[in-house]
């Protein structure tokens, strides 16, 4: 699992770009988290913020409902370790994913790791066969079906993304087809204004 220090209260490390209704399994690690959840007094808590949906001319604002913010504890052993689901919103788009300690500065630097899977991880499928009585071909097939299902909507996805741009490449195009003609137009008028004060002004010194 990738680590990095956290040197201020709204550390802000990762962003990711995800499809939308895509489940997002998130693995975290404190390793100097207490049994209290706690490093120096200070708690921690994971903030999962959706920035926008798909870029281009269909993007629109996130909502603050949309956001999600954890607070971290530590496990049954007292370790800090655990497990956050997140599903995304609607239409997708960009997720800040935001690590908040108040005790966290350039001067006391809290370690802290995670990583972002998509889709069930393989303690879910194991519990889902002990569970279920599930034997090995049918474990297989429902893992299959869900990566099916978000490879679907990762298409999706895509294809809205890239309608976006072709819109914007082409609302660009037609900008930039007008926007000679215009500087054309503003230049003679210049030029037309300019020989009209001139003429103006040799008449006045002649006569």
């Amino acid at each position: 699992m990738p680590m990095f220090f956290v040197t201020k209260p709204n550390f802000c490390s990762t962003s990711v770009e995800i499809a939308g209704d895509t489940l997002l399994n998130i693995n975290w690690e404190a390793p100097e988290m207490d049994e209290d959840g706690k490093t120096n007094g200070q708690a921690y808590s994971l903030s999962i913020t959706p920035s926008g949906g798909s870029r281009g001319r269909n993007r629109r604002k996130s909502k603050g409902s949309d956001r999600q913010i954890t607070v971290l504890k530590a496990n049954k052993k007292g370790v800090g370790k655990g497990q956050i689901l997140y599903t995304s919103p609607e239409d997708g788009g960009k997720l800040d994913i935001c690590v908040l300690n108040r005790g966290a500065s350039q001067r006391a630097p809290v370690m802290f790791g995670f990583n972002v899977i998509v889709g069930h991880d393989k303690s879910y499928y194991e519990e889902e066969a002990l569970d279920k009585h599930l034997s090995r071909l049918q474990v297989n097939i429902m893992k299959m079906k869900d990566e099916i299902e978000d490879i679907i909507r990762e298409a999706d996805y895509m294809k809205n993304v890239e309608k976006g741009f072709h819109e914007h490449s082409l609302s660009m195009h037609a900008a930039s087809h007008w926007w000679p003609m215009i500087q054309t137009l503003v230049l003679l008028l210049t030029g037309a204004t300019t020989i009209m004060h001139m003429i103006s002004f040799f008449n006045k010194r002649v006569f």
